[in-house]
This record gives C-alpha cells, structure tokens and sequence, in this order.
C-alpha cells in the first residue's frame, strides 16, 4: 500500500515579497522621479512668468513709446494756417489774455522741457511742479496727494490741435450768443472740452460752453464767457470773425492736445488689505472736464513700471532741418531762450521700465540706465558714475530683484516750431 502525498499547507510556504533595502531603494528612486518632475514643473512656470514678465514689458513700452512719438509728432500743428500769428485764443491760459507763460494752453510754446531738478524751459516758471531740487521729489501744485514727481527723471509738455477733425455743418458768425454746428460722430465733443476752430485764414481755441451731448452725432458747440476751470475758461463770448462751411474755405473744429508726460511714484492697488509698495509710472497731465463734476487738471497713469524718463532734443544749428547735436533742456544751446527752442527738429526719449514682480537672479544685477547727461556714465545726484555699476544703481534704489529693460525712441517734429518775435 503505497503512502498518501500530503500537500503542503500553504500557510506554511515560504513568503515572497519586498527586502527592507528593495523598498529603500525603490523609495529612493520614486522620489528622484518627484524631484525631477517638481524641478521640471518650476523651471516651466518661471519661464513661463519671465516670458509674461518680459512680455509685459515689451507691451508696456510699445504703448509708451508711440503715445508720446504721435503727441510729438503733431507738436506745433496749429491749422492749415500754421502761423502763430493767426492763432487766437479766448482761454484765460493764453499769455495774449493775461496767462502766465508755460501754463498748459500758453499755446505760445509748443514743446517745453524740464530737465530733473529745474523748472520749464524756455519759460522758466514752475507751472504745475513744486521743484525743490535735483533728488527731491516735486509735488503738483493742485494735486498734493497725487503721484510725487520724480527727481531724477525729465517731463515734457506738448501743445497742438492734432487728431481727427470735423467739418462745420453751418455758417458759424462768431458773435454773443452765436454756435458752432458740427458733426460729432467721431470727435464726441462735450460740455468744457477745450476745442480748436481753424481754417486757412487762421486758429481759434475756446472751450466748450454748451451743454453737448457727445452721443448726439449732430452737435451745437458755443462759446460763451467763463465756463469750467482756471486756464481753461473763456475771457470772453465772441469769436475774432466768422468761419464758413462752403467749399471754398471750409472750417473745421478739432480738439486741443495739451498735456504734459512725467514720471511719478504712486502706491498701487493691491489685494485688500495688503499694503503694496511704492513704484514709479509713465504720467499723463491734461485737462479733464467731467472730473469731480466741475472739471480740473487729471494725473493719469499711462504705464506702470516706468522708474526713469531721459529726454534730450535734437537742434539745428545748421538750418538743414536735421539735428546736429541732442542737448537736454537746460543746455545752453537751448535753456531760456524761446528763439532756441525754434531750432528743434527732433526730440529722443529714453525710457527705463520694470517689472512689476521680482524676478529670480536679478537681485544683484545693476539694472542699464539711458543717461545722456552722462554720455555712457550714469547721473546720481550730480555725480557720474561707471555704466551699470553697483553704486549706481543702489543709490538710484534700483537694487530690488525687478527685471529692468531700456527703452529708445527720436521722433522727428513734423512741424516747425513758431519762431517769437524778438
């Protein structure tokens, strides 16, 4: 009789499985792969934040740029006309009605400078900035809680009556209690707009005084005495002569550019609650009818990020009409004599913009700065130092980990700047 096979109870087989040093080094592993895959995953979306960094600056400085180069560009334009004899103006801003030279409708100037530290030129007065002194912050003068001019940086103010324009519809005679009728689908005129009537024969500016719809496409624009504002109101209701619709000599009306482009510091909006630091802007000064329901002069941030306006101007000394050398404002080949600043041909703007975040790795990096003051040295506080040096940019405050880029522009004035009578 042969023996019966038992089977092996299979609680008793040996166990298979995973050695304490396998799941080490399987743990070892998995985590490598984790640490790649974490590695991967930040290097992406750091590169993906610089490139929209880098983007943004790019954007921010296109906007910048052709802002400025189009107001620059129709500096001067005042009409078919373009003498500044024929040009007429009721504001009270007007140097002919009494206003003080270089306020923002002294049409007299159409392009003034002020170089960091000193007042407008070639007027010489400090309209609109409180100036201390190159390194202290300016305030404006009706604005103490606005944006703080910045020291260091230049301003500009440019004067025309660029932009579309629109025909007369009727035959405006210019006297007390007479309008000027015009279609206003593309211009939108309102009460206390300051506008530009012009034809061939000559240019009157006024302000606005009738209540205007801006969406009614046929608009009735009258120019009575007073109206809203300081410089901006009307000395009085009459036209110097009538202007006509006919085909011969038609008139049309366009708005008046006159603003003036400065660096500001400003504390931004942040999330509630969290207080953001200060930074500097691009800044845009003009005359805004409808602000606080009576009208006055708007600060308006055109680009944030801007730490750094240079602007020099390109003068003809040779009347070929192309620049021969870029001189800042206060230079003396321009400075306070108006019949200098008839010699511009050019104006070059530099600007230096940053991030609005901070950026790994550039902690340390001494940002460029375009400084024409000190040719390829940079200006602090009066004193040149080496291009891109530490010191530099640590007493500019520039030293924060932000990406800093350098942009340049000229732009070539289409318009003559009007010589003054000596």
């Amino acid at each position: 009789m042969r023996p019966r096979q038992l089977r092996p109870d299979p609680a008793r087989l040996p166990q298979h499985g995973f050695s304490l040093v396998e799941l080490m080094v399987a743990i070892t592993i998995g985590l490598f792969l984790l640490a790649g895959a974490v590695t991967m995953f930040t290097t992406n979306r750091r590169v993906y934040e610089d490139q929209q960094d880098l983007a943004e600056l790019q954007q921010s400085a296109r906007f910048a740029v052709e802002t400025l180069a189009y107001d620059l560009r129709m500096a001067g334009y005042i009409g078919c006309a373009h003498d500044p004899v024929r040009l007429v103006s009721l504001l009270a801003g007007a140097v002919q009605n009494g206003g003080v030279a270089g306020g923002l409708f002294d049409f007299s100037q159409p392009v003034e400078g002020l170089e960091a530290g000193s007042n407008w030129l070639p007027t010489g007065n400090g309209m609109d900035f409180v100036v201390v002194n190159r390194g202290a912050p300016a305030v404006l003068l009706d604005d103490p809680a606005g944006p703080a001019v910045d020291a260091f940086s230049d301003a500009i103010t440019i004067r025309s009556i660029g932009g579309p324009r629109a025909d007369i519809t009727a035959p405006a005679n210019g006297a007390i209690g007479g309008v000027v009728t015009i279609d206003n689908t593309l211009l939108r005129i309102a009460s206390g707009d300051v506008v530009a009537i012009s034809d061939c024969a000559g240019t009157e500016l006024f302000q606005n005084t009738a209540a205007t719809d801006p969406l009614n496409p046929i608009a009735t624009l009258g120019h009575g005495d007073g109206g809203l504002g300081i410089e901006t109101t009307n000395m009085r209701a009459t036209l110097s002569r009538s202007y006509t619709n006919d085909l011969t000599s038609p008139a049309s009306v366009s708005r008046v550019t006159a603003v003036r482009y400065f660096v500001g510091s400003f504390v931004p909006d942040g999330p509630a609650g969290v207080q953001e630091p200060p930074r500097r802007g691009l800044f845009r000064r003009y005359w805004d009818p409808v602000a606080a329901g009576g009208g006055l002069m708007r600060n308006e941030l055109l680009v944030d990020g801007v730490d750094r306006m240079e602007i020099t101007y390109g003068v003809d000394g040779t009347g070929d009409g192309l620049p021969d050398v870029y001189v800042p404002a206060n230079d003396a080949a321009l400075g306070a004599q108006p019949r200098n600043w008839a010699n511009v041909t050019a104006v070059r703007i530099g600007l230096l913009l940053r991030s609005l975040r901070p950026q790994a790795g550039e902690s340390d990096r001494p940002p460029p700065v375009a400084d024409p003051i000190c040719a390829d040295l940079r200006e602090v506080n009066g004193t040149c130092l080496p291009y891109g040096s530490q010191p530099a940019a640590a007493a500019l405050g520039l030293i924060d980990g932000v990406r800093r880029r350098v942009v340049s522009t000229t732009v070539f004035l289409r318009n003559d700047l009007p010589v003054p009578n000596p």
